[in-house]
């Protein structure tokens, strides 16, 4: 239960949780109550503009909403797959949440989410449903707690606006179709994508990030997901300095989204703003940068690896098809080459997926490899070497 004078008539409502957010104004219409009934955490904010209080409510389903003088909401972006267990307000434009038992910062102005998973904070030391954000000695400190009492792991969150925001968009030619002018999601659709980022081994990354199930939907048409990726910022001295990198999805229509919430502002937090390289990986495509330091702050920035006007490092670096560029397919063995024959060539590592399989009991180079594999090139589930 909170106070605030939410209408602007110099007297306070009372602000709470039942089974819907709910506004007890004894001067005007008495109790009023929002038709959600899925509410399950508030924060009280205020604008950054008018420094008019701001009243946040959290849902079960993981959409924060704006809840109005009158008890009506007015929803403001989607958060995550699950319930918003907690939310509180760092300042006018960061708020904090918990789903899924890890803690998230939303920026209201970007609109984007940076979830913390180091210190703990990624549901290693238990499933977090607290929370709690306060001034220390001139710094923000979130406090978030456990299901098994109230011992609150802390973190030091500095000024609580140190994140960069940026717009990662690019097209991968294994899976793109011309005619639609979208990526293909078969791999989705045969169940073979995994839910948890795939890049440990081929990228030595070693994030937590998962992705929801609810994303994966032939429903979703263009915001659908097509597989993982990962975005790269790179030292502005020296581009082989990799400083922050963050697994995410690509979404049928070129989109780099954030896997939790499927948002297309991608949150780095902890990063200072100005000049990096960016660049987009994947498991069996090239890989791209940019040709110069892209300068970055919480302003959202725009990098469109399909827009072929935008300069990449290298030299034919991507495949144009009609008005767009898309990746390279057929880097199998990872060593930044496409060689269909001699040294160090890729048809080899596909002939020896499809040969050294178990089911392959005879060796037949015919066979079709079913799963999720580097040497499925065209991304359908299926590696097929000769046939």
């Amino acid at each position: 239960m909170d106070i605030a004078d939410i209408d602007q008539d110099n007297h306070p409502e009372v602000i709470g949780l039942l089974s819907g957010a709910y506004i007890i104004d004894p001067d005007n219409n008495g109790l009023l109550r929002s038709s959600s009934e899925t509410a399950s955490s508030l924060a009280i904010s205020t604008d950054a503009l008018n420094g008019d209080p701001v009243v946040y409510v959290g849902s079960k389903t993981g959409v924060l909403s704006r809840l109005a003088a009158d008890a009506s909401l007015t929803p403001v972006n989607s958060l995550c797959d699950n319930d918003i267990v907690a939310l509180e307000a760092i300042s006018p434009v960061k708020l904090a949440f918990v789903c899924n038992g890890t803690l998230g910062i939303y920026d209201v102005v970007a609109g984007s989410v940076a979830w913390v998973t180091n210190q703990g904070f990624d549901g290693s030391l238990g499933n977090y449903d607290r929370l709690k954000v306060e001034k220390v000695n001139g710094k923000i400190q979130i406090l978030v707690g456990g299901s098994s009492g109230y011992l609150f792991e802390e973190l030091e969150a500095g000024s609580s606006d140190n994140i960069l925001n940026i717009q990662v968009r690019g097209l991968l030619q294994g899976a793109y179709d011309a005619g639609l002018k979208l990526m293909h999601q078969r791999l989705a659709e045969r169940q073979v994508l995994p839910l948890k980022q795939p890049y440990s081994d081929l990228f030595a990354y070693s994030g937590s990030e998962t992705l929801a199930l609810s994303f994966m939907g032939a429903g979703m048409m263009g915001n659908a997901t097509v597989d993982w990726v990962l975005v790269e910022l790179r030292d502005v001295d020296n581009p082989a300095n990799r400083v922050f990198s963050s697994a995410a999805i690509l979404q049928r229509d070129g989109d780099v989204a954030e896997p939790r919430s499927n948002l297309t502002t991608l949150a780095i937090p902890n990063i200072d703003a100005g000049a990096y390289y960016v660049s987009l990986r994947h498991r069996n495509h090239l890989g791209v940068m940019t040709a110069e330091p892209v300068t970055l702050s919480a302003t959202p920035t725009l990098i469109d690896f399909s827009n072929p006007t935008t300069k990449v490092f290298g030299t034919h670096a991507r495949k144009q098809v009609g008005s767009v560029s898309l990746m390279w397919s057929g880097d199998v063995n990872k060593d930044n080459n496409v060689i269909g024959a001699g040294s160090n060539n890729d048809t080899n590592s596909i002939l020896s997926s499809v040969l050294t399989y178990p089911a392959n009991k005879t060796a037949n180079t015919n066979f079709i490899l079913p799963g999720y594999y580097v040497s499925d090139l065209n991304m359908d589930g299926r590696t097929i070497q000769s046939g």
